[in-house]
């Protein structure tokens, strides 16, 4: 998934696999290298890292719908996680 945009996800009561969100095509953001993922089960947010725009994208944890997206504060952001409310 790290340069096509695509968050993948398995279903393990179908066995499948397939693409959950397709970030680039809902934020023009064609190759953002995600490189990161956390997940906030409670608000039932997903968020991203993307290392090729530097940006942090907030992801619906149903409808795979990119919410909201915020610059990661410094360059290459490759890892994250969430505790506590917060998102490092």
């Amino acid at each position: 998934a790290y340069f096509d945009g695509n968050i993948y996800r398995y279903n393990t009561n179908t066995n499948t696999f397939g693409v959950f969100s397709n970030v680039a095509s809902q934020t023009g953001d064609v190759f953002p290298g995600l490189s990161g993922i956390a997940v906030d089960a409670a608000q039932n947010r997903i968020y991203t890292s993307a290392r090729e725009s530097n940006r942090i994208y907030t992801i619906d944890g149903t409808t795979g719908q990119v919410l909201d997206t915020f610059s990661a504060g410094g360059n290459a952001p490759a890892g994250l996680t969430y505790h506590n409310n917060r998102l490092y």
